[in-house]
């Protein structure tokens, strides 16, 4: 893991609210070896709110160049801010920024955060400000089994089996790639070698590919820009004992931050985890992001909500009297 650190306090008054910050930007453009095009900037605004309460925003965004993309994946951006007034100590906020979003060769960074704090009439705020940029390297090098496997997949090579989309089309793959991974599928090979297509998963197809791609070669992409997709196949993972993937994806859900997961996202993760063992600890992670993200009367007025007491009403109830009594399902 290489890390590349930028870190310099940044001592402003309040009286010029929104003025970027250009020696943060150089020095960042500096140490990335960049010019012209290739920003990060940072913004900072220090609102009034009323007499007592100022409010600060925070807003980074910029791009990479593609060939920091080819070298590294899972790249993060992370602001540390330290917020206070002259004499009443320093307030540390650290916040973690929403993941990159890869297009066309650029990875843009894009999060807005609030921080509230007390503040008195005549009094000069100050702000200092920590920027990091975390980049992992990317592992090109596949052993020769996963090398080949990928290949496999990739050029559909002697598929002898297919697992039906919820689109109606069949994604082809191979028998011993499932059975190695599911004693599900290893069991039903073995007593029924005439075994067709597999109709019953009931995946889209986005999440089929992405299935697929982990289960020859341990490919997690897909996971890491939809997150949606982990949760679709949770329920799978478990009834097909895919217990490699299963072990995966609870790590992968549960290590996100649930700043990351909005309430419609906590709502499908709770359904996706409620009745099948082994997701308890996920389970207590969709209350939690459910309850940052709406009260309980919020929740029940939300479209998400109304759907999934439509689907499963019991279901519904028992989220809400997970919400009305503030405790942890299990």
């Amino acid at each position: 893991m290489e890390i590349l650190p930028f870190d310099i306090d940044v001592l402003n008054n309040v009286a010029e609210p929104g003025a970027k910050q250009p020696k943060l930007l150089n020095l960042i453009q500096s140490l990335l070896g960049k010019t012209g095009n290739d920003k990060i900037e940072i913004n900072m605004v220090l609102t009034k709110v009323d007499n007592e309460t100022a409010q600060m925003e925070a807003y980074v965004c910029g791009l990479i160049l593609g060939q920091v993309e080819r070298g590294f994946k899972n790249a993060s951006l992370g602001m540390k801010l330290a917020i206070g007034i002259y004499d009443k100590g320093v307030q540390i906020h650290n916040f973690d920024y929403g993941e990159q979003i890869s297009a066309g060769g650029y990875w843009k960074f894009d999060q807005k955060l609030e921080a509230t704090i007390a503040r008195k009439l005549q009094e000069c705020s100050y702000y200092e400000a920590s920027v990091t940029l975390q980049l992992v390297p990317v592992t090109t090098n596949l052993s020769r089994e996963f090398a080949n496997n990928k290949h496999m997949l990739e050029n559909k090579f002697s598929c002898d089996t297919g697992i039906t989309c919820q689109n109606g089309v069949i994604a082809p793959c191979h028998k011993y790639i499932l059975a190695t991974n599911s004693r599900f599928f290893r069991q039903l090979f073995h007593y029924n070698q005439r075994a067709g297509t597999i109709d019953d998963l009931n995946l889209s197809a986005e999440c089929v590919d992405a299935m697929l791609k982990f289960l020859y070669y341990r490919d997690v992409d897909d996971f890491e820009e939809n997150p949606n997709l982990a949760m679709e196949l949770l329920r799978v993972a478990h009834e097909k004992r895919f217990l490699t993937l299963k072990d995966y994806l609870t790590k992968f859900l549960m290590e996100k931050s649930s700043q990351r997961f909005n309430v419609e996202q906590g709502i499908q993760l709770f359904t996706k985890t409620q009745g099948v063992g082994g997701y308890e600890s996920l389970q207590k992670k969709a209350v939690e992001v459910i309850r940052m993200g709406a009260n309980l009367d919020e929740l029940k007025n939300s479209r998400e909500f109304k759907t999934l007491l439509g689907n499963n009403y019991e279901m519904g109830m028992q989220l809400v009297m997970c919400m009305a009594t503030q405790r942890n399902v299990g």
